[in-house]
């Protein structure tokens, strides 16, 4: 029989976290009953099958009929515990309920884990955000006038009643309205921009001269699917109707019987961000009605993703006049409305425009055709210091940072992949992970992984903490953090950084440049500073403004096998 020594059964106890005991079993070359013998030992719960969890006697749905029995003139409905969402599909089975909580940053678990929640618990896992009442059968239905046919959803909230219609009658949605004139609103509610090009009214949209659709405005992203510009447009197309349209160019036709509302500057750098956006098919607007007037610079609606450009300048502290909380407030604002706000700040765009743009493709899964890399094809070795400054200088948005010792990840000999750390006490067992970049070309899944496993094996830290920027972070609770099982702690304070446009307009200094010390060391009495005055009084005597952020997220992983 092999002998294991503790650090073989040291590493198995570990590996069965991300894989399974026949694979552990084939790399050790034991058998997998001793492998289950090791785990047990160590008190790692051994995870059992979906089916065996089924059918070990206990009967997932016979266990879901006493949960939920039926009764005559009533029916289940599972109701959000704020009370703001109802669902008629109390048990998920189209997954309404799950796209639901994923739209609120929530993770789904396994198929495994919600039959295990329910086995141990005798209620679903989704009943922690909802509750599951039973309420009277007299339910509103949409009829189909044409059989009998019917449907619950009489807020149109599917598009079931269309798709019957087309589907059973060979009825569009335009030829049944010319029929049935009374039931426009219904069809509003499911599709705002197909309901506007069935609109007669014409005081309620505007009508592109050039491809005929109907807008409700008629904005500089629209023109540019047409190659031409706004002063092209009214110049060629000038008449009284389309002067009208173009009524304060860009801002909705509401604006006419609203004096008070403001025009919108959309900066250079906003319009190159919309035009790259647009040119991969994403619709994007500015919006001003999701946070009651303060405007998103870039807002779009099928992904509830919103993108601010934030100039250094006009988002400083006292030229700008924004507070400490400014940025962060309004990330918090946009999430309660069920929007995640990414912040670019001008420096990054201006001075790493590539890597910006590559950073939105990534979070927007806009799909380039780049080559795909999986972790088990690279190879793993430590890299010096002038190989981890390039890299992380060309693909990471903070750039390099000191570190104890980095990682790269290597395919065919190329370096895809860096990660790297800094060591947080004596002994060895605190790091803090302070970097983690991949090459943009490529795909790359699983590096993350391998190369922090790598880094565990290795060291055996006790514990490892890490922060993300929020800016940046658009899931905090899914994301290469969570994935790598790390826990996320919340949030610290907004920071800042100083400016000086004089000196150089897109760069963003750090504090740690501003202690009083240094400054007195370095311009004195000469530039005005005392020792009696404060940092913040320095700054200002210098020149300098302050930018603040939207803070960080910490996340802390713990190594299992160690006992605290």
């Amino acid at each position: 029989m092999k002998i294991l020594t503790e650090k073989d059964k040291e590493t198995i106890c570990f590996l069965y976290k991300k894989s399974t005991i026949e694979k552990i079993a084939r790399k050790f070359h034991v058998s997998e009953k001793r492998i289950k013998n090791i785990l047990l030992e160590n008190g790692i719960e051994i995870f059992v099958p979906t089916k065996k969890i089924i059918d070990d006697g206990w009967n997932y749905n016979e266990e879901l009929k006493k949960r939920y029995p039926p009764k005559n003139g009533y029916h289940y409905v599972a109701i959000e515990k704020n009370g703001e969402k109802r669902f008629n599909d109390y048990l998920n089975t189209s997954g309404a309920l799950t796209s639901h909580l994923k739209n609120n940053g929530i993770e789904v678990p396994s198929l495994y884990k919600r039959i295990s929640f329910f086995k141990k618990n005798g209620y679903q896992w989704y009943e922690q955000w909802f509750d599951i009442v039973l309420v009277e059968d007299n339910i509103e239905t949409k009829k189909c006038p044409y059989c009998n046919w019917e449907t619950i959803d009489v807020d149109n909230h599917s598009g079931a009643f269309i798709n019957h219609l087309i589907n059973e009658h060979g009825i569009t949605k335009e030829k049944y309205l010319s029929e049935h004139e009374d039931e426009r609103e219904y069809f509003r509610l499911a599709n705002k921009t197909i309901d506007l090009q069935m609109e007669t009214n014409e005081e309620k949209f505007v009508k592109c001269a050039i491809c005929g659709k109907k807008l409700s405005r008629i904005d500089w992203h629209h023109l540019i699917k047409h190659g031409i510009t706004k002063e092209e447009y009214i110049k060629k197309y000038s008449d009284k109707t389309v002067s009208k349209s173009l009524h304060d160019f860009g801002v909705k036709r509401a604006k006419e019987t609203n004096t008070k509302a403001k025009k919108t500057y959309t900066s250079k750098a906003e319009k190159e961000i919309i035009s790259f956006l647009v040119s991969n098919n994403i619709h994007c607007e500015k919006n001003r009605t999701i946070l009651n007037g303060k405007e998103i610079d870039i807002f779009i609606p099928e992904k509830n993703i919103g993108i601010e450009y934030d100039g250094l300048r006009w988002h400083s502290q006292w030229m700008g006049k924004k507070s400490p909380y400014f940025h962060n407030s309004k990330t918090n604002e946009c999430l309660k409305m069920g929007v995640r706000l990414i912040h670019i700040f001008e420096d990054e765009y201006q001075t790493n425009k590539e890597l910006v743009i590559n950073k939105l493709c990534h979070i927007l899964e806009i799909n380039k055709g780049l080559e795909k890399i999986m972790g088990r094809k690279c190879m793993i070795k430590k890299i010096g210091i002038d190989t981890e400054k390039d890299f992380l200088n060309k693909y990471h948005i903070q750039g390099w940072v000191g570190s104890t010792i980095a990682y790269g990840a290597f395919f065919n000999d190329e370096i895809i992949a860096v990660m790297s750390f800094k060591i947080k006490d004596k002994n060895g067992k605190s790091w803090e992970l302070i970097r983690f970049a991949s090459n943009y070309n490529y795909i790359c899944q699983g590096i993350g992984g391998k190369l922090f496993n790598y880094f565990v094996k290795e060291h055996n830290p006790s514990e490892v903490i890490s922060f993300a920027d929020r800016r940046w972070t658009i899931n905090e609770n899914h994301n290469i953090y969570t994935i790598l099982g790390f826990k996320n702690l919340g949030h610290t304070k907004p920071s800042y950084s100083y400016i000086n446009t004089k000196i150089c307009k897109y760069k963003r200094f750090h504090k740690f440049g501003f202690r009083k010390e240094r400054l007195m060391k370095k311009y004195g009495e000469n530039f005005g500073l005392n020792i009696n005055m404060t940092e913040t009084e320095m700054a200002k005597a210098l020149g300098y403004d302050r930018i603040w952020d939207c803070g960080l997220i910490k996340y802390v992983w713990k190594n299992k096998l160690i006992q605290y």
